[in-house]
C-alpha cells in the first residue's frame, strides 16, 4: 500500500510551521500529493507470491534463458559478497500530464524484481509501486528519491533479509527512465544542453540558433563515476545555481549507484 506522510486540509490553510503559505487558504489546484510505500513491505508481498519461481530460476537461469539481466556480468558483479538467495531491484520512473486542461505533473516511480523470470516479471501483480508525485510544479529528486534511497541503502546494508522464512540479499542495478525524467532524476543537462552526456566531456556547439550539435568525433574525453561524483558535489556545494560540466546538484540516488553510466543507461527507445 502507498501511504500518505500527512493530508493537509486546503480549508483551514495549516502545514508546516516553516512553509510561506501556512495559514493561508489556498485551492486544491495548489496542493502537492505524494505518496511514498514502505520497500520491503513492497518488496514481501511479491516475493511471496513468487518464492518458488524466484528461488528456482537463480539456479537454472543460465539453462533456461541464458541471455537475460541475471545472467550478466554486472549483475554478478553487484552480487560478489551476497551469500543468500539474492533480490535484485531494477527501478522505473516517468512523468506524464494526466489532465490535459490544467498544467498538473504526474509522476510514478514502480520497481521490478529481476530474479522473477520473464514474462511473470512485467506482470502488473509483480509490479512494485514506489513512489507517486501529483502537482502543478515540477518535482524535486530530493522530494521524489530521498526517502526511497534512504530505505534501499538499508536494505542493502542489511547482513540479510527474511521473507517467509527464506534469506535474501538485495540489491540495485538499475535505473531506467526516458530522457526527460533521466535528467531530472540524476540532476544532468538535457540533451539540448552543453556536457549532455553521462558518460563523457564532449562539449555541444550551437549552429544557426538555440539548438546544440554534437559533432561526431572519434576522440572524446570520458567522464568517470568519480567525475560525476565530483561535478554534483561541487554544483550543490554552489546551492544549485551554476551547473558543472552539465550537471546542476547531487541527487540521492548517486548513494545507490556504484558506477552511474551502468547503473542508469540511456534509454534507447527513447533517443531517436
Amino acid at each position: 500500500m502507498i501511504s500518505l506522510l500527512s493530508i493537509v486540509n486546503s480549508n483551514e490553510g495549516k502545514c508546516s510551521s516553516k512553509c510561506v503559505l501556512n495559514g493561508h487558504q489556498r485551492t486544491a489546484d495548489s496542493l502537492t500529493e505524494l505518496g511514498q510505500a514502505n520497500i520491503f513491505q513492497r518488496i514481501k508481498c511479491v516475493v511471496k507470491r513468487n518464492l518458488h519461481l524466484i528461488i528456482e530460476y537463480q539456479q537454472s537461469a543460465h539453462r533456461l534463458v541464458p541471455n537475460d539481466i541475471i545472467n550478466g556480468t554486472f549483475y554478478k558483479q553487484i552480487h560478489t559478497n551476497s551469500k543468500f538467495n539474492r533480490l535484485t531491484l531494477s527501478i522505473h520512473a516517468d512523468g506524464m500530464q494526466v489532465i490535459t486542461s490544467k498544467p498538473k505533473k504526474f509522476y510514478v516511480v514502480t520497481g521490478t524484481i529481476l530474479e522473477i523470470p520473464p514474462p511473470h516479471r512485467e506482470y502488473a501483480r509483480n509490479k512494485l509501486l514506489l513512489v507517486v508525485y501529483f502537482s502543478e510544479n515540477e518535482p524535486t529528486p530530493l522530494l521524489l528519491y530521498d526517502h526511497l534511497s534512504q530505505q534501499l541503502q538499508q536494505l542493502i546494508n542489511e547482513k540479510y533479509v527474511i521473507i517467509d522464512g527464506e534469506k535474501f540479499n538485495i540489491r540495485l542495478q538499475l535505473f531506467k527512465a526516458d530522457l526527460p525524467c533521466r535528467s531530472l532524476s540524476i540532476c544532468i543537462k538535457q540533451h539540448n544542453g552543453y556536457y549532455c552526456c553521462s558518460n563523457c566531456l564532449q562539449y555541444g556547439k550551437t549552429y544557426d540558433g538555440p539548438n546544440v550539435y554534437y559533432p561526431y568525433t572519434d576522440t572524446y574525453p570520458n567522464r568517470s563515476h568519480s567525475d560525476y561524483i565530483r561535478s554534483a558535489t561541487e554544483a550543490e556545494r554552489n546551492q544549485n545555481q551554476i551547473s558543472v560540466f552539465g550537471i546542476h546538484g547531487k541527487s540521492p540516488l548517486l548513494s545507490l549507484f556504484a558506477n552511474v553510466q551502468i547503473n542508469c543507461p540511456f534509454d534507447y527507445m527513447h533517443l531517436c
